[in-house]
């Protein structure tokens, strides 16, 4: 597959993610029950979704942590690190410092090895961001590398709801609407 099929397919992705995050939005529940503690954090985030996407800087530092955190663990666990690059590759260190601020370092040395692949992850376009990939060799030293990081990240998933659910729990202020 050429990496702009590949980079073809992880856009329908994020398309499916967001039409996805666009339904829990106007239906909470859809299509599971908000229940545990994936539930505490959507029910925390949830109306400050079209502020991250349209202001970020607008969101207190608490807000920002989570909010980059744990859009970009649903962009990697759907689409992998090209997904990421992709679609935050240009928020890259708040990306990284919204997974320290969770307390999960290893995660967020993950996610900076990563964008350290992408020399213009820091772009606003996705196409520059994701171009450096277009000269890797298939199978090539790079692609493994992506894939050993994006190893790493999986191996997070029990993880990050817990985390993210007490890092709410510990700013209330920031999270008001959050539940549990």
């Amino acid at each position: 597959m050429s990496l702009r099929a590949l980079a073809s397919e992880l856009r329908a992705h994020v398309t499916v993610w967001w039409h996805v995050r666009q339904q829990l939005r106007g239906n909470p529940g859809w299509p599971f029950p908000q229940s545990g503690l994936p539930g505490v954090v959507e029910d925390a985030i949830a109306g400050l979704w079209d502020t991250f996407n349209d202001a970020p800087e607008r969101l207190t530092p608490a807000q920002s942590s989570l909010m980059h955190a744990w859009s970009a663990d649903g962009l990697i666990g759907n689409g992998g690190m090209l997904a990421l690059v992709d679609s935050l590759g240009d928020r890259g260190v708040e990306v990284v410092q919204g997974f320290r601020a969770l307390g999960l370092p290893a995660y967020a040395d993950a996610v900076s090895s990563a964008l350290a692949l992408f020399p213009r992850a820091g772009e606003d376009e996705p196409d520059a961001r994701l171009a450096v990939a277009e000269g890797w060799a298939p199978g090539g030293p790079e692609e493994d590398e992506l894939e050993r990081l994006e190893t790493i990240t999986f191996s997070f998933a029990d993880v990050l709801p817990i985390k993210a659910a007490a890092f709410v729990a510990d700013h209330p202020v920031d999270f008001p609407t959050a539940r549990g």
